[in-house]
């Protein structure tokens, strides 16, 4: 009978332990902490632990401050970027409307006229409009500062803009193209181009 009740007791005992061990590792992290504020009931945290609270806050925060002291260090090298790009559109805009006014010069001088050349004209024109109203929302976007509350929402909408830019000053150029070829085939022009 006592070994019995020894048994018994052991068996318990066992349980209990066992329970116990077992319910400690199915808790959450914040119950199983160190932290002495956090109690348990039926498996379950009652109380929120305050330092891991504050962690998560401060992680944050340095994140923030990560992000805005990579942000200022970047912020010249963004803006010189942008300006170079913005000076090299402009570069090329200016140089497609001197070469188109030059053809267009000796075109009237020429006695040999093009069919389509009204229809030539209007395309350049119409291509020159489109690049140059797009060409000013790029300028409109492209004040980057990372004291606003979202320098990537700026980057993203000028590189938009930039893109879109780009595909129109393509279309304006092969406008220019047409042009050239169009009023050389017709005077008996070759054209040789320079290979790099």
């Amino acid at each position: 009978m006592i070994q019995s009740k020894i048994k018994w007791v052991s068996l318990v005992s066992v349980l209990v332990i066992g329970l116990s061990s077992a319910t400690a590792f199915a808790l959450p992290a914040a119950a199983t902490s160190h932290n002495t504020n956090s109690t348990v009931a039926h498996g379950q945290p009652t109380a929120v632990n305050a330092h891991a609270t504050n962690g998560q806050a401060n992680g944050q925060a340095h994140s923030s401050n990560g992000k805005a002291i990579a942000c200022q260090k970047r912020q010249n090298a963004v803006k010189t970027i942008i300006g170079r790009l913005d000076t090299r559109i402009a570069n090329q805009l200016s140089l497609f409307t001197a070469v188109a006014g030059r053809v267009e010069n000796f075109y009237s001088k020429s006695n040999n006229k093009v069919a389509n050349y009204n229809q030539l004209l209007a395309n350049l024109s119409t291509t020159s409009s489109v690049v140059r109203t797009e060409y000013t929302t790029l300028q409109a976007s492209s004040t980057f500062s990372c004291s606003t509350s979202h320098p990537k929402a700026i980057v993203d909408s000028f590189l938009g803009d930039l893109k879109a830019t780009l595909s129109d000053l393509k279309a304006y150029k092969t406008a220019v193209q047409n042009l050239i070829v169009a009023v050389a085939k017709a005077n008996n022009v070759s054209l040789t181009t320079k290979n790099s």
